[in-house]
């Protein structure tokens, strides 16, 4: 008795490697490269293979930046999306940072105890704000010892309506 047999076509995941040093190094070398260059190019400059085939250069750097939306694969070459923001330099852009400090108990929600964020623009902190958040409850003595922050303290904080 013959047993059918299915094969399911799954599609890739998202690239599971798109945080490698690989796809990085690849992106670079493509914007220092005018934001194009060829897949043999990439292959003997990432990969270190000096005789790939234009097939096999193609098909190495496809699995590499598969679904990484900084690129757009061409016939024969790679390009970086010039009209995305995933593709500029943090060293372009103006960000801001934001570090929560906060506190919880099985009873209560999350309180925050306090609020930093710095504004950067082109590399440099240009602004910065910190302020201590009153969470209405007592501190438990772990998270006083983690942050440096007293009950003390936090009495004559605003409370998170105000600071927010």
């Amino acid at each position: 008795m013959e047993v059918p047999i299915t094969i399911l076509f799954v599609s890739r995941p998202l690239n599971l490697i798109s945080d490698s040093p690989l796809v990085q190094e690849t992106f670079d070398f493509v914007r220092e490269n005018g934001g194009r260059a060829a897949f043999t190019r990439i292959t003997d400059s990432i990969f270190h293979l000096n005789n790939a085939t234009e097939e096999l250069a193609a098909s190495l750097v496809r699995d590499l930046v598969e679904n990484d939306p900084r690129f757009d694969m061409e016939a024969k070459h790679l390009a970086i999306k010039l009209d995305k923001i995933e593709s500029r330099s943090l060293s372009d852009l103006e960000f801001v940072v934001v570090d929560v400090e906060a506190i919880a108990a099985k009873s209560i929600p999350t309180r925050v105890i306090e609020i930093g964020a710095c504004r950067v623009a082109h590399g440099r902190i240009v602004d910065e704000f910190e302020s201590l958040v009153n969470p209405e409850l007592a501190l438990p003595p772990f998270i006083s010892t983690l942050t440096g922050i007293s009950e003390d303290m936090l009495a004559s904080a605003p409370l998170f309506a105000e600071v927010a």
